[in-house]
């Protein structure tokens, strides 16, 4: 009797260890409220699209340019431009086209856009600050 006691006494040492609880000082919870919390999750997403719209009013700046090709095949009973008559014939027809622009001047707008999202970008990193100062001062 006392070999099987003396046998299970360090596995339920082992178990009681492993089920033991973590204790957690206060900067492990502000730590796990800062990486957790949903409304911390929500203002960094907007920071995020805050940074995206900057950057691509950044991009409204540079110039377009589209290219196009196109191929049309054309079989059997068709009228002839030239003529005006129906002949029977295969015909192909290739078509290019490549467009480019840029704004010159817009009165300034696009400047200030690029400004605008800027600061709006600005503003949503300070409000993730705000929020993280917020769920800190609920901890305590």
């Amino acid at each position: 009797m006392k070999l099987k006691i003396l046998l299970l006494l360090p596995i339920a040492a082992i178990s009681l260890h492993a089920y033991s609880q973590k204790s957690w000082s206060l900067e492990d919870c502000i730590n796990y409220a800062h990486a957790n919390n949903l409304q911390i999750k929500r203002t960094q997403l907007q920071a995020d699209i805050a940074d995206n719209n900057y950057f691509q009013s950044k991009l409204y700046v540079l110039p377009d340019l589209n290219a196009g090709v196109s191929r049309s095949y054309n079989y059997g009973r068709q009228i002839d431009p030239t003529t005006n008559d129906f002949i029977t014939s295969n015909t192909y027809g290739d078509n290019y086209g490549l467009n480019s622009s840029i704004n010159l001047f817009n009165g300034l707008q696009l400047y200030n856009n690029i400004r605008r999202a800027q600061f709006a970008m600005m503003a949503s990193v300070q409000n993730v600050e705000k929020e993280k100062i917020e769920i800190t001062f609920e901890i305590y």
